[in-house]
């Protein structure tokens, strides 16, 4: 009990110590003061792209998906695997697409899309992105 307590003892003094330090963290974006002026500098800034690993929509899949929509698009397929990775997975275990035969998802479709609020669209896109995914 006494090493747990001085362990925790130690945990809250060196909190203490910490909060106290007057030394200050730089904002996003700026260097602390520079010696000559005292003023932060600037961080040059770097055009990244952001993460495209979510956006990349395998050409496999949106082979499936245009013998089910010929008008789908990389969006609407990003969206369905969204909704279905998080409107879906919130309620419902997480399950492989590939274990609903198409007729399944047709049916589950029609009985989920209104019970998670799903517009017309955000059921279209699921229901692409889940029956392509399923012939995969």
């Amino acid at each position: 009990m006494s090493r747990l307590f001085t362990g925790f003892t130690i945990a809250v003094l060196a909190g203490v110590a910490l909060s106290a330090c007057k030394v200050r963290m730089p904002t996003v974006g700026t260097m602390p003061p520079s010696r000559s002026n005292g003023q932060p500098e600037q961080i040059p800034t770097v055009s990244v792209p952001k993460d495209t690993s979510a956006q990349l929509v395998s050409a496999s899949l949106m082979t499936a998906a245009r013998n089910i929509d010929p008008e789908v698009t990389n969006t609407m397929l990003e969206q369905g695997k969204t909704i279905y990775q998080g409107a879906c997975v919130k309620c419902h275990a997480f399950k492989d697409a590939k274990q609903f035969t198409p007729e399944r998802w047709e049916k589950v479709l029609t009985a989920m899309a209104p019970k998670a609020r799903l517009t017309e669209d955000q059921t279209r896109s699921l229901r692409v992105y889940t029956l392509a995914y399923q012939k995969l």
